[in-house]
């Protein structure tokens, strides 16, 4: 039965078996009764507007929606291919750029590497001693120093020989500290029997005073492993930290740790000293006590340089610490 057309019907009305059980039917544009097959479970019969048969489409209560999807389409989260596809909704998340960023379709978010914060946003200040995570402000920087009390060691600048011409300390100096602790951790110089040596800086830049302008003083007493006495002393153009030293394989670096003072006095000569350890190329073990002075009264240091006298410094850190105001 194609179609049913000017008849009164009865009480029970019978129709093809080919028709399936569940079907409607519509009255076509011939005025013409039509089947409309039964959709799936959950399914919903939608009017598709004036002059169009019906049909079946997925229902919203049948959970081919989730939560989420509904979040995303109410929240402007959606992209604007929102199409259906054979009564199928196709809902993805649009990219975000900017300050906040996320993949298309993604529900992870990041926070952009630098962002600028309008207005005057406050936040969490962290009390000294809490580890959680918190924007760390300046009132919590200016907090955590003032808990340390005088004398605490507080990191301020570290750098890692990679093949460097020299290892630069510029932003250290500060009226916050009267002394810095400076530690060499396992020193390499790229040539064999070059010496390691430190030059003072002054105003921006900083300009590094290579003994031209104010010459160095050094001394370094020692001893090696036989016992001999290894010392070195002089007041030229260019310091020693480490005077010749070896970098063989296994043995053939040095260490060190130093105390500098004075650095931003105008009047006061500036001093590192302290001890190290490191093998020259006798080949012997030394440990030695070290002095230098730049000597030069009138201008305040505003940076240090560890300088190799030939090749660069293949590997090794140096770290600085600030001890605070006593």
């Amino acid at each position: 039965m194609t179609g049913i057309k000017g008849r009164r019907w009865g009480a029970n009305v019978y129709v093809d078996t080919a028709i399936a059980v569940g079907s409607l039917f519509y009255v076509d544009s011939n005025h013409v009764l039509q089947p409309i097959a039964p959709g799936t479970s959950g399914d919903v019969l939608t009017s598709n507007g004036t002059g169009a048969a019906p049909s079946y489409q997925v229902g919203g209560g049948g959970g081919s929606y989730t939560d989420e999807q509904a979040q995303d389409a109410v929240g402007a989260m959606v992209d604007s291919t929102l199409v259906y596809v054979d009564g199928t909704p196709l809902l993805s998340r649009a990219a975000l750029t900017g300050d906040v960023t996320a993949s298309a379709g993604s529900n992870t978010t990041a926070i952009a590497s630098s962002v600028n914060l309008p207005g005057n946003p406050t936040t969490t200040t962290q009390s000294p001693g809490d580890n959680s995570t918190k924007v760390a402000t300046t009132a919590y920087v200016n907090a955590a120093v003032a808990a340390a009390g005088s004398g605490a060691q507080i990191f301020l600048e570290r750098h890692v020989a990679s093949s460097s011409s020299s290892l630069d300390f510029t932003s250290f100096i500060s009226g916050t500290y009267d002394k810095y602790l400076i530690v060499g951790e396992s020193i390499i110089l790229a040539t064999n029997g070059a010496h390691l040596g430190v030059q003072f800086g002054s105003s921006t830049g900083p300009t590094w005073d290579t003994g031209g302008t104010n010459q160095y003083a050094w001394l370094s007493q020692g001893f090696e492993v036989s016992g001999s006495g290894v010392n070195d002393s002089g007041q030229a153009g260019m310091n020693r930290l480490f005077n010749q030293m070896a970098n063989a394989s296994g043995y053939g670096f040095g260490s060190f740790r130093l105390v500098a003072t004075a650095l931003q006095s105008t009047s006061l000569r500036k001093h590192l000293y302290g001890d190290g350890v490191y093998a020259n190329t006798t080949p012997a073990q030394v440990m030695s006590n070290k002095l230098i002075t730049w000597l030069n009264t009138g201008t305040a240091c505003t940076g240090l340089r560890f300088i190799a006298s030939a090749g660069n410094i293949a590997s090794g850190s140096i770290t600085i610490y600030g001890l605070t105001n006593s």
